[in-house]
């Protein structure tokens, strides 16, 4: 059985499914799989399109849709999925959300439904409205200061749009996590007011230096997706 017939059999009873933790208390999973049926089951959540960001044909990040249309076809590349939320939209337009880093996108086609595979190297968070956990609580606050970075762009759009679809994932997530911690160092009456997101980040920094994988010189949000004229702690781009 291929890896394709395998996720296939394994959305048989799935709308949605996450997988594959990067280590037991990370707050999110490194694979993301969604099936877009021509009939909803009724026994689940049924996605009906997918809204994400994309890598368009210009090198740009692009705010797109995936439905099962005649316009969906295979494709021998992955996708390149960009910095954002992946909304999951059903028939009643319910909603379940997530927050990627970037990665890549697979879609596998099977028989009355298609499959897309998310993948990334850092983790996939899950969006709750309001958000209930600290996972969630991560993905709005890198939502966001990533805003903030983008309205330094001014009306040079273009340029945010370029560095949004470039980015490492690995490194925007290394990033954030450093950029999120040294303004609960800054301002140390944020600690108290989310003591499990400060716990959170720092729980991850701390796997990450105990992995080998906490930089000595960490980027910040600003040096990944900032407009030029300061340094850049990382010019590592993800393939």
């Amino acid at each position: 059985m291929t890896e394709e017939q395998d996720i296939l059999q394994q959305m048989e009873d799935w709308g949605y499914l996450t997988l594959h933790k990067p280590h037991p208390e990370s707050p999110g999973y490194r694979q993301l799989l969604v099936a877009l049926r021509k009939q909803p089951t009724g026994m689940h959540f049924d996605p009906e399109k997918i809204n994400l960001w994309l890598r368009d044909e210009y090198g740009l990040a692009e705010q797109t849709s995936l439905a099962l249309t005649p316009l969906l076809h295979p494709s021998p590349e992955l996708r390149r999925v960009c910095p954002g939320p992946i909304v999951l939209v059903d028939r009643k337009e319910k909603r379940v959300a997530f927050f990627t880093f970037g990665g890549t996108l697979n879609v596998i086609f099977g028989s009355g439904e298609i499959v897309c595979s998310f993948r990334s190297p850092a983790p996939i968070l899950r969006m709750t409205e309001p958000p209930q956990d600290a996972a969630a609580r991560l993905a709005v606050e890198v939502e966001t200061l990533m805003g903030g970075v983008h309205a330094r762009w001014g009306a040079e759009d273009e340029g945010y749009l370029e560095r949004l679809a470039e980015v490492d994932p690995f490194q925007l997530y290394i990033g954030s996590i450093h950029t999120i911690l040294a303004r609960f160092e800054e301002h140390p009456m944020l600690q108290e007011e989310d003591p499990d997101l400060y716990e959170l980040v720092q729980d991850e920094q701390r796997w990450l230096e105990e992995t080998g994988q906490w930089p000595r010189r960490p980027p910040t949000l600003d040096s990944l997706l900032g407009p030029p004229g300061r340094p850049t702690s990382s010019s590592i781009r993800y393939q």
